[in-house]
């Protein structure tokens, strides 16, 4: 298929990292073109990397997310494009890993569907915060749309009508939502690449979030979503990052220098509630670190120490333990002046522990979470 592709990109910084230009020239492989969307600033040194893979760069003002750099290609800057010669269009942004595996791959699987569009992953159904149930759709950071829909003139009633989202929770109910609603209201039939899995996703659950490693390594999922990361999800992107390594040619270092200068620079803090200054410094300060808590929180705080070459005593609980895998009681633990402990814990569990634990060790001696507002120590 003769294939356009429009990538959208936003850095708060300005800069392309490698992930963008390995992105870039693998997508190539199956678009025989390529327009690139700025949204928001970018560095000179930068920007001539973007043009290694395009000539037809656009740098715009961070109006309206994705949703809004879309728009503008489709009412202000491709308006004499003869739209007619391309079989498929692929909208695509720069919030994703990959390929860990090659798109002739995904491309080849769907170009079998008898569809209009599709995506890589179908959301089943979410409640948004505003109290509206959402019904399933596509995702929209990686939309593939054939020629019945883009000529169609749905197509451009939908750009047309579009406002600049406001917020990025409009942007998933008027554009994500609203783009496989209002098309298969009109006729058009949509499909997943999770749609022809045996995994079973769930109403309320997000696949890339709650499906990573199932997905990677049961359909052969291309990407990993930038929004994945997160203390509470290092345990399972633990187990995807192993498989990866051991059966892709994808290079996690991509993934990490990216992570790390997000991290470095505070545009995000994947490793909340704790902040990474508070815990380099807590731990350089003990003799011996125990992380209470054996849940989400604890693991995957143990996976950030194995990321970083740390080396921890073991788990503490209040009611488990588990020797083979270093799971201890606390009350059966002596916790000396000179060790640490880190509350890797949820609110909940950080309420009922916490009043206990601060009457028994030294307030040096607590590596606290930033819950409520409150700055953890």
């Amino acid at each position: 298929m003769r294939r356009m592709g429009i990538f959208v990109f936003y850095d708060k910084s300005g800069k392309v990292d490698t992930y963008v230009e390995v992105l870039l020239e693998s997508i190539l492989k199956i678009l025989e073109k390529v327009i690139i969307i700025v949204n928001g600033e970018i560095e000179k040194a930068d920007y001539n990397k973007l043009c290694a893979y395009s000539n037809a760069i656009y740098i715009r003002k961070n109006i309206g997310f994705d949703a809004g750099a879309y728009k503008d290609v489709f009412t202000k800057y491709l308006l004499h494009e003869d739209w007619n010669k391309w079989e498929e269009i692929v909208l695509l942004n720069d919030t994703f890993y990959g390929p860990l595996y090659p798109w002739e791959n995904v491309f080849d699987k769907m170009e079998k569907e008898e569809i209009d569009f599709w995506g890589l992953s179908r959301s089943m159904g979410v409640m948004l915060p505003t109290g509206r149930d959402v019904p399933q759709h596509i995702q929209s950071y990686f939309l593939v749309c054939r020629k019945r829909l883009f000529l169609s003139e749905c197509w451009k009633q939908f750009w047309d009508n579009l406002a600049y989202p406001d917020t990025y929770l409009e942007a998933i109910e008027n554009f994500e939502v609203n783009f496989s609603v209002f098309f298969s209201k009109n006729g058009f039939k949509n499909r997943a690449l999770t749609d022809n899995s045996a995994i079973q996703i769930e109403y309320g659950r997000n696949p890339y979030f709650d499906y990573l490693y199932e997905l990677i390594c049961c359909i052969q999922f291309p990407v990993i979503k930038r929004r994945v990361f997160g203390l509470v999800r290092f345990e399972e992107i633990g187990k995807a990052f192993d498989y990866i390594r051991n059966n892709t040619d994808y290079n996690i270092d991509n993934i990490n220098s990216h992570l790390m200068r997000l991290q470095r620079e505070g545009i995000v803090n994947f490793l909340a509630p704790f902040a990474l200054s508070q815990l380099e410094l807590f731990y350089h300060k003990h003799k011996r670190i125990f992380i209470y808590g054996y849940g989400k929180y604890g693991k995957g705080m143990a996976r950030f120490f194995e990321y970083k070459g740390w080396h921890f005593e073991g788990f503490l609980t209040s009611d488990f333990m588990d020797s083979s895998h270093k799971v201890f009681l606390y009350k059966d633990v002596n916790v000396r002046i000179e060790d640490g402990v880190i509350l890797a814990l949820g609110k909940k569990g950080f309420y009922e522990v916490y009043p206990i634990i601060q009457n028994d060790l030294d307030n040096t001696q607590l590596c606290l979470p930033c819950l409520d507002g409150n700055a953890g120590r």
